[in-house]
């Protein structure tokens, strides 16, 4: 891991390979390394616990909830807690195709179908995540050894993306931190994910999500030349934000933004 703290006030984060916040400085304006060190170590402490406490690790009974999800000023998934009306049908339909998942297994879980609106999945899309971490079994069946995932900060939460035209199946791991090269990303709290095939195969797509304020990430998008994913309407009730990008060439594919309703 490579941590950088900021040469000056202006800079004002430390970052450690995708994780930034504020570093704390001196009177005299220079960096305290030290106490900038505790802070970067208490905040990655907290998104552990806010992780466990998502999973049920630590987590109380959960009403149902609906996620929208939005790029290009467009709506293009509505996802649902298993615990809903809205979600049987999607269930049923997922369950049918892979009769092994116990789909509903924690009330936490989500699932809800897409359209074509990103890379790698070429037609709708079945997107299921269960709130546990995934397990060795699971990784063997996707051909993903485990020396390769053993330096992952990954967090206990996965998704498995199924594709009903075509059969194919995504496994995608969501990890705290990410060690390659990246493009300018929005500033404020990230976590990532990887997307593999059925085969194993590691493709170049990278998720960052990222919680920071809808008048940051419109400066992001402006600076950027990339359009801003929310609706004006919705735009300041986001609660997370996602930007894609390849991990070759470091384009950027799409913005992505994530409202939580009651369902």
């Amino acid at each position: 891991m490579t941590i950088i703290f900021p040469a000056n006030q202006e800079e004002w984060y430390i970052r450690d390979d995708g994780i930034e916040v504020p570093a704390v400085f001196n009177e005299d304006g220079t960096v305290n390394e030290e106490e900038s060190l505790k802070k970067l170590d208490a905040f990655k402490r907290s998104i552990y616990t806010y992780s466990l406490n998502i999973s049920g690790t630590l987590g109380e009974p959960m009403g149902g909830q609906e996620e929208m999800l939005f790029v290009g000023q467009q709506q293009v998934r509505s996802s649902y807690s298993v615990n809903t009306q809205q979600a049987t049908d999607i269930i049923n339909q997922l369950h049918s195709a892979i009769p092994e998942i116990d789909v509903a297994s924690f009330q936490h879980n989500w699932i809800g179908i897409s359209e074509n609106y990103r890379a790698p999945y070429n037609n709708a899309a079945i997107s299921w995540y269960e709130y546990k971490s995934p397990t060795a079994e699971l990784l063997e069946e996707y051909n993903i050894p485990t020396d390769i995932i053993s330096d992952m900060l990954l967090l206990p939460w996965y998704g498995i993306k199924y594709i009903p035209d075509t059969g194919e199946k995504y496994l995608k791991l969501v990890q705290l931190e990410y060690n390659g090269s990246i493009p300018e990303l929005p500033y404020g709290m990230r976590f990532f994910a990887r997307i593999y095939t059925s085969d194993g195969i590691l493709l170049p797509d990278v998720d960052c999500y990222t919680y920071t304020s809808a008048e940051m990430m419109q400066k992001y998008c402006n600076d950027n030349n990339l359009v801003f994913p929310a609706p004006a309407e919705h735009a300041d009730s986001i609660d997370l934000w996602g930007v894609v990008f390849n991990s070759e060439t470091l384009s950027i594919s799409i913005v992505k933004a994530y409202k939580f309703v009651s369902a």
